[in-house]
């Protein structure tokens, strides 16, 4: 065998036995995990890039955050609760029929009509009897209701057996002769000597319906009352309606007559006066043409 013949099967037997080593090292079985031995635990995630909207991770044992509230409806939308009426705002009524008068005047409709062709609501007869009432010095007054109309109530005011008011401040004195400075002679003269009292409270009522004057009569305090329950305004709904020919203005006069100082005052059934006397000697009956 030559030299070169013998190289060639040396490589031949080298290659074998380091493919064989190969093969068997491939072979060869893993080594099992012992049991009990702990899982390695995962990779960390990547924390959230900023901007995303992920939160951030909370440290152990920490509680989770609540959830933020849902934003409050807006003011109009559909579902925002909405307030209940303010208390107050009703019309209050008039005692219908009403008590019984010591008198009473009708007004003329022409005298509240507006010019033709204009039409006239109830707010514009109202504006009628509030600028002749201002005239004569009734700055005070009151609304209650009546069927489909209204009832225009003034303050109570100490008036003369003729049916002129008091003069100065005397007009809205409840009290009749009341003493300003006391002595004896001025007591016994009070006492004694005093002139009767009268008072007065004029309503006028504008409504469609006829209607009768009740059998009852009404107390002077009762009927102060009407003043305090009543809105200082007519509200618009009442005011827009149409003043239509079935609507009549009636004045109703309340009068009181207190004899003496201690006495109840008492209705004067029925007045001396004639009602449209009391509205002329009031000025309101002049103010109203």
């Amino acid at each position: 065998m030559t030299r070169g013949s013998s190289l060639h099967w040396l490589f031949i037997v080298l290659f074998v036995i380091v493919q064989g080593c190969v093969d068997t090292s491939l072979r060869a079985p893993r080594p099992e995990t012992p049991p009990g031995t702990p899982t390695a635990p995962p990779p960390p995630a990547p924390p959230p890039v900023v901007g995303q909207g992920a939160p951030p991770p909370l440290p152990p044992g920490a509680p989770s955050p609540a959830a933020p509230a849902a934003p409050p409806s807006p003011p109009h939308s559909p579902t925002a609760a909405r307030p209940s009426p303010a208390p107050g705002t009703e019309f209050p009524a008039f005692p219908w029929p009403p008590p019984q008068a010591s008198t009473f005047a009708v007004i003329d409709a022409a005298l509240l009509r507006n010019p033709p062709p204009q039409g006239t609501r109830l707010g514009d007869v109202d504006q009628k009897l509030r600028a002749a009432l201002e005239r004569t010095g009734y700055f005070e007054r009151t609304y209650l209701s009546v069927p489909d109309g209204f009832a225009l109530v003034t303050r109570l005011e100490q008036i003369n057996s003729d049916g002129t008011p008091k003069a100065g401040a005397a007009r809205w004195a409840v009290d009749v002769d009341r003493l300003t400075t006391f002595s004896l002679q001025a007591y016994l003269k009070a006492l004694f000597f005093a002139q009767p009292g009268y008072f007065r409270i004029i309503v006028f009522i504008v409504t469609p319906h006829p209607f009768a004057e009740a059998t009852a009569t009404v107390a002077r305090e009762e009927a102060m009352d009407w003043l305090r329950q009543g809105l200082l305004a007519l509200p618009d709904s009442v005011g827009a309606r149409e003043y239509s020919d079935q609507f009549t203005c009636s004045a109703l006069i309340y009068e009181f007559e207190k004899p003496n100082l201690g006495e109840q005052a008492r209705s004067l059934m029925p007045s001396p006066v004639p009602g449209q006397v009391h509205l002329e000697k009031a000025g309101v009956w002049q103010a109203l043409r």
